[in-house]
């Protein structure tokens, strides 16, 4: 069977992902995304340059799009790649021109990407038979180093996906593996969720130095990682104690950041420099480092430790930094118990609902 794909999302991952795609000789129908200036180069270049040791070479893309009507006519498989804060426009905007038989693949889906999208497509009234699933990242390590253009710094060797419910992963697998041969079959899409290292790593990291955040030097092509400071450091891996022990409660196996890297890549990140205007979530210190990692990640960690019974002291600490910086109530505005329809469900309840969809 031919995978016929369109790629929801036109910024870094999404136009690494419809390149490398598009290289490999697979079927990428459209390349959509709501804002004209993410689309109208790709439109005047006829498609997607890719640069650098890791992947090169220009990628024709025969329609990019801002119609998202146009582009989920056009595939049978979806590649949802866009911040997790963006999966509440695309669900609602998708709802009334998806189909029985579309697979959405959440790309990635952070912690309860799967069941916030599925709740939004309830309420928009969407009747339709889909299939939902998610990567615990991005297949790529990767910026918009230029208008129509992706410097992939790395390929990950290795992704995990889940599907709601798990029991529909291996199908997911089997026919996604065909385009992505380093998807690995996750737990479920909790496990796959909790074990994100995205939030451990980024948001301490970018709130503790946000004099350097906020100024030029954050766009200037500094490494991020030698932001960490020993002090950093350490409520990193306080977070990501936190983080293992509601794994272990919740009885999933956990993930550290070294086992996440060795997993994960095979050498150190290729740099790829600027050659042309980027927006600022390609600088090397992007917003969402706060601006999704803690409503999106950090947020659903916190609430799903107070079902388990585990402290997250730590967490909830930076969780309320972000807000008070960012002038935002992400207890709010993130991704909630209630929003992920888990509200007042205990953990056997929880993990039977993930794994075969169906609830006492």
């Amino acid at each position: 069977m031919k995978l016929h794909f369109a790629i929801l999302g036109a910024g870094n991952g999404g136009q690494s992902l419809a390149g490398d795609l598009i290289l490999r000789g697979f079927q990428v129908e459209a390349v959509y995304d709501r804002y004209p200036e993410m689309i109208e180069p790709i439109v005047e270049k006829g498609g997607i340059t890719l640069v650098g040791k890791v992947l090169e070479g220009f990628a024709p893309v025969n329609s990019a799009t801002t119609d998202l009507q146009k582009a989920i006519d056009a595939a049978d498989i979806l590649w949802v790649v866009v911040p997790a804060f963006a999966h509440e426009y695309i669900a609602t905007t998708a709802a009334p021109f998806l189909r029985d038989g579309h697979m959405i693949v959440l790309c990635p889906g952070y912690l309860g990407g799967s069941l916030t999208f599925r709740q939004i497509l309830k309420k928009a009234g969407c009747q339709a038979e889909v299939q939902l699933a998610e990567t615990m990242l991005l297949p790529y390590a990767t910026r918009l180093v230029g208008p129509a253009t992706v410097g992939v710094r790395a390929v990950k060797k290795w992704v995990e996906i889940s599907a709601f419910p798990a029991t529909n992963t291996a199908g997911v697998v089997q026919t996604l593996q065909k385009a992505m041969p380093q998807l690995a079959p996750g737990p479920n899409i909790l496990a796959t969720g909790l074990n994100n290292p995205n939030p451990i790593m980024h948001v301490a990291t970018a709130l503790l130095n946000t004099g350097r955040y906020e100024s030029s030097e954050a766009a200037e092509g500094f490494d991020f990682h030698e932001w960490i400071s020993p002090s950093i450091a350490r409520i990193n891996d306080l977070i990501d104690k936190e983080r293992l022990a509601v794994v272990k409660k919740f009885g999933f196996d956990g993930i550290s950041l070294s086992e996440f890297d060795e997993k994960s890549y095979d050498r150190g990140k290729q740099v790829v420099k600027p050659q042309g205007p980027i927006p600022e979530g390609s600088r090397s210190v992007p917003p969402r480092y706060v601006i999704e990692d803690v409503p999106m990640g950090l947020v659903p960690l916190s609430q799903l430790g107070r079902v388990a019974g585990v402290p997250t002291p730590t967490i909830d600490i930076i969780i309320n930094l972000a807000c008070l910086v960012r002038q935002e109530d992400y207890w709010e505005t993130g991704r909630t118990l209630r929003k992920m329809d888990l509200e007042g469900l205990s953990i056997p309840q929880i993990t039977k609902f993930v794994q075969t969809g169906q609830r006492d």
